[in-house]
């Protein structure tokens, strides 16, 4: 008897479209992140925004792209023009010795003699 093993397959989300004119709107009435952190201190720069904000203008105000993108795909904001991708990662595989390049040793042997 054959048992077959599930095979999870990881799926991650990245924003596409946002540029530095496109509009910032907040969504969240409250900040949803845990108070003590430099996440909440800079998601307060959001509520500083005036309507029609733009992303530049969230940049200046201390956020970051990253910020921006957390926050967009987690709906804490809208961003104009901007959509959430799903993609699935490629798997990395790990080498083995045989894809180890051998001319590395004999580089370091070169350098060493000429005093690099």
């Amino acid at each position: 008897m054959s048992e077959e093993t599930e095979v999870k397959v990881k799926v991650s989300k990245k924003v596409e479209g946002i540029t530095k004119e496109s509009t910032v709107t907040v969504l969240a009435e409250s900040n949803p992140k845990r108070e003590s952190s430099k996440a909440y201190e800079r998601f307060e720069n959001y509520f500083s925004l005036s309507e029609g904000a733009t992303v530049q203008d969230a940049l200046d105000a201390g956020l970051t792209m990253g910020d921006i993108h957390y926050d967009f795909i987690h709906g804490n904001i809208e961003v104009s023009d901007a959509t959430v991708v799903e993609y699935t990662p490629e798997v990395r595989t790990a080498k083995t010795n045989s894809d180890v390049d051998d001319s590395t040793e004999e580089d370091t042997e070169e350098a060493t003699e000429e005093g690099f």
